[in-house]
């Protein structure tokens, strides 16, 4: 697997608007706003995860 696709699928599971309370109390936020901004960094997480292939050959 690509590192890009590894630090998209780590990025997914981090920004999860899933875990917005456990990002609220870290930060000291409302629970909604925080899922606001998850979602943001969420997006191109799964672009990131779920791209096209890259111009290089797989290493496996």
């Amino acid at each position: 697997m690509h590192w890009r696709r590894k630090l998209g699928i780590g990025m997914c599971f981090i920004f999860m608007p899933a875990v917005a309370p456990l990002w609220a109390l870290a930060f000291d936020v409302e629970v909604e706003t925080m899922i606001r901004v998850l979602t943001v960094l969420f997006v191109p997480s799964l672009i990131i995860a779920l791209g096209g292939k890259s111009s290089q050959p797989d290493d496996e």
